[in-house]
């Protein structure tokens, strides 16, 4: 009390998201702080940027069932990028991928994409996210898979990611091969682990030539 407060400034970069919320939400009696801030972090990664559904995910993730002793308020603000991006995210079912071709197909139409390269990468981005949905999760219809693409000097750049446990396809089958499909289709593939996540990117030229 009476101490001059310090301030600061800073600029969201785009696709960055701020998260503000009041105390209620990370701490606990039977915890230390830094458990709450960790939930909080792993949480406001499970949606892409602009997900008007961020701050529920927070708060179904950290008070969701709990009985709670003080208020909890949590407010969430992106900067959205200025390049055209597509953005989608569902639960681990089988039965999503129709809704994600769907999206998906529109906004490449939207976007000017070739109608060859459109049907291109719609059955690209369909292979990675079935094998997220398979191998990421085994299907359980709760795991989050979060799909993002961008348009950026003439090229598509598109991310598959999940934070599943994942086990390879068994080889006595004839499955598996939609990495192969993948990497037949786009001009660069690479997947990584990153922060716990397992991301597949891809990056191809938007009218059939880089």
């Amino acid at each position: 009390l009476g101490r001059e407060r310090a301030g600061a400034e800073d600029r969201l970069a785009e696709g960055e998201t701020l998260v503000l919320y009041t105390d209620g939400l990370v701490e606990r009696r039977t915890a230390g702080i830094d458990a709450g801030l960790e939930r909080l972090a792993e949480a406001a990664r499970r949606r892409p940027p602009g997900d008007p559904r961020l701050a529920d995910e927070i708060c179904d993730a950290l008070v969701g069932g709990e009985a709670q002793e003080d208020d909890v308020c949590v407010l969430t603000l992106c900067r959205m990028p200025s390049v055209p991006m597509f953005s989608h995210a569902f639960p681990a079912s089988p039965t999503e991928l129709a809704g994600l071709r769907e999206q998906l197909r529109g906004w490449l139409e939207d976007n000017d994409v070739s109608e060859d390269v459109e049907r291109g990468v719609v059955l690209a981005v369909s292979e990675a996210a079935a094998n997220s949905v398979e191998h990421g999760y085994g299907c359980d219809g709760t795991g989050l898979v979060t799909v993002v693409a961008h348009r950026l000097d003439g090229n598509l750049e598109i991310s598959v990611r999940d934070e599943g446990v994942w086990q390879e396809a068994s080889s006595d089958t004839d499955r598996g091969r939609g990495l192969d499909i993948i990497r037949a289709i786009v001009e660069e593939f690479s997947i990584r682990q990153e922060e716990g996540a397992t991301v597949l990117r891809m990056r191809t030229a938007a009218n059939g030539s880089a």
